[in-house]
């Protein structure tokens, strides 16, 4: 990721001329390019995993779904606190400080929740930690919800989706349900991950806030059904989706090396401004 410092590094480099970062931040803006708030992409994440996963073990999932006439889900969890809920940036005078009301109340709840690629919405809401009791009675919840379709849940590999006793019960429910895991740190390629940080920002926007655990159990609940009925909002194959989870053929990590944005900026330090020219800052 570009920063004014990082970039201010690059010219010092390559031109000899210490900037200050002020007239970098100008240069960036002559050149096309603009403040972002970044999506964040794991170190640890294995792009050649993350690719074989999507244009092989994905299309077998979806195959093996419509032969046994079954439904694909993507799982995830989530929680929330009170004292959390305060919106990321906001609007005030200039010269003036914004100022966000927060409750000091440090109470909060967890989600659980399966998403369908048409956007249809499963989710339970527990408190205190996930456990291995709680999934399972998630699970269960689950197949008796969808009594005529066999179950494909796509988990991420939280520790608890690989306990033992959760590997028992699935074995003894195997013609209801089977699980399917992404690859390690790729919460990009979760649709159901998607949806929650859009709850989230949802939540903190919300007016008046809530100030006590029924309410927020309350708004929360709210913002999800919201969110089950506005299937095109959350579903993985809206275009709004497209980009948290590419299609099979599509890289997903074309987005970092694309630089056609930057054609015909007028500078050539610009043109050369790619994630490959410059280690991590």
């Amino acid at each position: 990721m570009w920063t004014r410092s990082s970039v201010q590094d690059l010219i010092e480099r390559w031109c000899g001329v210490r900037l200050e970062v002020g007239t970098v931040g100008r240069y960036l803006r002559r050149w096309g390019f603009t403040l972002k708030r970044p999506t964040r992409w794991a170190l640890e994440a294995d792009p050649v995993l993350v690719e074989a996963w999507l244009s092989d073990v994905y299309p077998k999932i979806r195959a093996k779904a419509r032969k046994d006439g079954g439904i694909i889900l993507w799982q995830d969890e989530s929680g929330l606190r009170l004292d959390r809920l305060v919106a990321k940036q906001g609007y005030a005078p200039r010269g003036q400080r914004a100022i966000a009301p927060s409750t000091g109340n440090r109470q909060g709840i967890n989600m659980i929740s399966a998403l369908a690629n048409s956007g249809e919405l499963r989710f339970q809401i527990f408190e205190g930690r996930f456990t291995a009791r709680v999934f399972i009675e998630f699970l269960d919840r689950l197949i008796r919800s969808i009594p005529d379709r066999k179950i494909h849940l796509i988990c991420d590999n939280h520790t608890t989706h690989h306990a033992k006793a959760v590997k028992r019960w699935v074995a003894e429910h195997a013609d209801r349900i089977q699980l399917h895991f992404l690859p390690a740190h790729s919460p990009e390629l979760d649709p159901d991950e998607q949806l929650n940080q859009d709850v989230k920002r949802h939540m903190c926007e919300v007016d008046p806030k809530p100030i006590d655990k029924a309410t927020l159990r309350s708004e929360r609940r709210g913002s999800c059904a919201a969110a089950s009925v506005n299937r095109r909002s959350c579903a993985p194959t809206s275009r709004k989706r497209q980009s948290a989870t590419p299609p099979p053929d599509q890289d997903p990590f074309a987005a970092r090396r694309d630089t056609s944005s930057w054609a015909g900026c007028g500078s050539d330090l610009a043109s050369r401004l790619t994630p490959q020219t410059l280690p991590n800052p």
